[in-house]
């Protein structure tokens, strides 16, 4: 049966996925391909997406790219594993580095998948509705 909601009742809020990339034109990109069923948040270092994680409200799903200046994506899901708080998150690694010993480092590192550059938005949103549901 479909579930119909009776006025007054509020939506659920959405997801909220933060995007870190030091290439705007990925940022944009991945907000445009994930905005409407998620709230999307982007930051172009990890020292910013640390700042924004440490904030309210809780970021969903983190999806980052591994090579950035000065702190790469992966000593940034170092960190986050690290915090009692924060290391619970879902971690989507998106990035150019293609390389197996890369991938694998990724996902030792617990991250959920390892998606490279180019993508497709659809693998992208499917793996998001996997992660976190709609």
């Amino acid at each position: 049966a479909l579930c119909h909601s009776r006025p007054g009742m509020a939506d659920p809020p959405k997801k909220r996925i933060l995007v870190v990339d030091d290439d705007n034109a990925i940022r944009v990109g991945v907000a445009m391909a994930l905005r409407g069923p998620y709230e999307i948040e982007t930051a172009e270092d990890a020292a910013t997406a640390f700042d924004r994680l440490d904030r309210k409200p809780p970021i969903d799903l983190l999806i980052c790219d591994v090579n950035m200046p000065e702190v790469t994506g992966f000593d940034l899901v170092k960190q986050l594993r690290d915090s009692p708080t924060l290391g619970k998150i879902p971690v989507m690694f998106l990035t150019a580095r293609d390389r197996p010993q890369d991938v694998i480092e990724g996902i030792n590192m617990g991250a959920r998948y390892y998606m490279t550059k180019p993508f497709k938005v659809e693998a992208l949103m499917d793996k998001v509705k996997r992660l976190i549901g709609r």
